[in-house]
């Protein structure tokens, strides 16, 4: 004998008429997160030859389980990785940067050799148009990494730059990626200016509100933290909500 499940007729209405939801794509609970930018592929300069320069996409993540934010920075290709090359992101948190620079960065350098080192710290437009100055504050977590494929993964503990808590706002100042013969391994601080061959600059991001991961507890996801429960239970959930927006 087949089991019904018998509800209010309003209530069934709705659930006839709500959509299906899913867990939403550009979840914040693991990387690479929610997409803040996309940037046309193809418009990096000198195409195709520096397709390692062409920015795609960029995505932020607070993992469960850690302190971290990740910001995972995709590029078309990163199969040859150029020396002195330095791919940053730019950002500013609800708390300036106490050195009083003007922003806070998180990157992946290129030394002379073409070895990448992934870095923190603050910058500032010194002369007008030239030089930025970089100063680094440290190394990122050892998890950041990159990927052949143009994945860049740069993980930042939240408690190493103030502002990064929970409902503080994250504004994308600028994503790039530069040759320049300043950067070493990102452990001094460094100068880019109009020596610097810019290949891309990303498109304008959107900003990012910290949600924090609690609700990522227990495997939870999707929308409103619900993508783990039961399909009938989130589906009766949908049909709820379907109703309050009625009325």
């Amino acid at each position: 004998m087949n089991a019904k499940l018998f509800l209010p007729f309003g209530l069934a209405a709705a659930l006839a008429a709500a959509p299906f939801v899913a867990a939403a794509d550009g979840d914040a609970c693991s990387a690479p997160g929610v997409t803040v930018m996309t940037d046309p592929a193809g418009d990096e300069q000198g195409a195709p030859a520096t397709s390692f320069g062409d920015i795609l996409s960029l995505s932020i993540a607070e993992p469960a389980g850690t302190n971290n934010i990740v910001f995972t920075y995709k590029m078309a290709d990163l199969s040859t990785v150029p020396p002195n090359g330095f791919w940053p992101i730019r950002y500013n948190t609800d708390v300036p940067p106490p050195n009083g620079d003007d922003m806070y960065f998180v990157a992946m350098v290129a030394d002379p050799t073409g070895a990448a080192h992934f870095i923190y710290g603050t910058e500032i437009l010194e002369q007008g148009e030239a030089p930025r100055l970089w100063t680094p504050a440290g190394d990122l977590d050892a998890s950041s990494n990159f990927n052949a494929d143009g994945t860049i993964t740069l993980v930042l503990d939240k408690s190493k730059v103030p502002g990064l808590v929970t409902g503080g706002d994250l504004s994308i100042g600028a994503t790039q990626m530069s040759i320049d013969h300043s950067p070493t391994d990102g452990s001094v601080p460094f100068t880019t200016g109009l020596a610097a061959l810019l290949i891309d600059s990303g498109a304008q991001a959107d900003d990012y509100v910290l949600a924090g991961n609690d609700s990522c507890k227990g495997g939870k996801s999707g929308v409103l933290g619900l993508g783990a429960l039961p399909l009938p239970l989130l589906l009766v959930f949908t049909a709820f909500a379907a109703l309050r927006r009625r009325h």
